[in-house]
């Protein structure tokens, strides 16, 4: 599979995680991290957008992970993805989230992708102090 990954966010949040999901795994290939700056508007970074698809060996899709739903980095990765039929947007980006896209990206479709991806980032929402002992009365 060659699936795309982009995370998009306000500003430099994409980036770092990325370098900290790089930190885990390593340096990642086809995968890009894009910020949206105040002095941008959604035009600017939807061409950034599609300057990092083009970056990309997507034959098999895009994902796009994004930090709001609603926000500038969602909306323009909805321009891009509604001309395509191999592109999926999923919202609330965490590590979580990117960790999963990284391990799975080259071993399912991309609808599945999504959803395993949006899963990752549900589940990877915990209370600490409430799972320890949750675990301690195993």
């Amino acid at each position: 599979m060659s699936i795309g990954v982009i995370a998009v966010t306000h500003k430099e949040a994409a980036q770092s995680l990325l370098d900290s999901a790089e930190m885990i795994f390593g340096k990642q290939e086809n995968v890009k991290a894009v910020p949206f700056f105040e002095n941008e508007d959604g035009q600017m970074l939807k061409i950034k957008l599609e300057e990092a698809v083009g970056e990309l060996n997507s034959e098999d899709g895009v994902l796009f992970l994004v930090d709001l739903f609603g926000g500038t980095p969602f909306n323009a990765s909805f321009m891009i993805a509604q001309k395509s039929h191999a592109a999926e947007i999923v919202t609330g980006l965490n590590l979580p989230m990117l960790v999963e896209a990284l391990m799975s990206k080259g071993t399912m479709d991309l609808l599945s992708l999504a959803e395993t991806v949006k899963k990752a980032g549900i589940d990877g929402i915990r209370s600490g102090k409430a799972e320890r002992q949750n675990g301690d009365d195993e």
